[in-house]
């Protein structure tokens, strides 16, 4: 593929204040059936770097640090909470159970509070700029997705 070309605005919002390129890795690899016998892997990873303004990055960097005091905060408690109950019970059996228990509500509680607060405080993500869906880069910003294809003619079905 040819090298592409990007529009002079930010993937992210469309802000013409463009301070440099973002990295994005898009991974589809996948396994795939030939035949009824046959397995066979597809490894598809797509590298690009897209334009991207000052607050968009300043964004994405505040979601990432958010999401890994997010982590750090969880596993403390996580921690804790076995501890306090390893100490207060005597049963080892029940007290592992109950800290395998205690971290799977804690794992699926920091994915939906990951999902809904960040996006809910509106922070800019790694991968708000779009998507890339039947080997086509779908940008959420309509005028940034009509400008790339613009200067990007052999990329067009």
């Amino acid at each position: 593929m040819d090298k592409l070309k990007f529009p002079p605005l930010c993937a992210w919002c469309g802000s013409v204040d463009v301070v440099g390129n973002h990295p994005v890795v898009i991974d589809k690899s996948h396994i795939s059936w030939d035949s009824l016998s046959s397995l066979r892997y597809e490894d598809q990873i797509h590298n690009f770097h897209f334009p991207i303004c000052a607050n968009c990055k300043g964004q994405i960097r505040t979601r990432r640090n958010l999401n890994n005091r997010a982590v750090q905060v969880v596993v403390a408690v996580g921690i804790l909470l076995s501890i306090l109950l390893a100490i207060t019970n005597k049963n080892i059996g029940f007290s592992i159970f109950m800290g395998f228990c205690i971290a799977a509500v804690l794992f699926a509680l920091y994915h939906i509070l990951k999902r809904t607060i960040l996006r809910i405080l509106g922070y800019a993500s790694e991968t708000s700029w779009g998507k890339y869906e039947e080997g086509k880069l779908v940008f959420r910003m309509k005028e940034f997705e009509k400008l790339f294809y613009e200067l990007n003619h052999q990329m067009k079905d």
